[in-house]
């Protein structure tokens, strides 16, 4: 259980500092729209879609699994300026 949560805090710190540095690296496409970052974080698969006019702060929400499998939420915090965060 401490590795678990030592990797989540990891994983949400490490986001976190992505989100904020605006500095996207990883293979890039296009995902509903928006730029999608496929990269690796803390050993883990992760995707960072970037939405084209971000709110003030660059918001993010990470979602918790099954990425893309009901996307409507996230297309519409996309819209609304949020980044979305996934790691497998």
């Amino acid at each position: 259980m401490k590795r678990l949560f030592i990797l989540l805090a990891t994983a949400v710190a490490s986001f976190a500092n992505i989100v904020l540095s605006a500095e996207w690296h990883g293979a890039k496409s296009v995902w509903h729209g928006a730029d999608r970052y496929d990269f690796t974080i803390a050993g883990r698969s992760a995707i960072m879609i970037v939405p084209d006019n971000p709110l003030p702060g660059n918001p993010w929400i990470w979602r918790p699994a099954f990425f893309d499998a009901f996307p409507s939420i996230d297309i519409a915090m996309l819209e609304q300026g949020y980044h979305i965060a996934y790691i497998m």
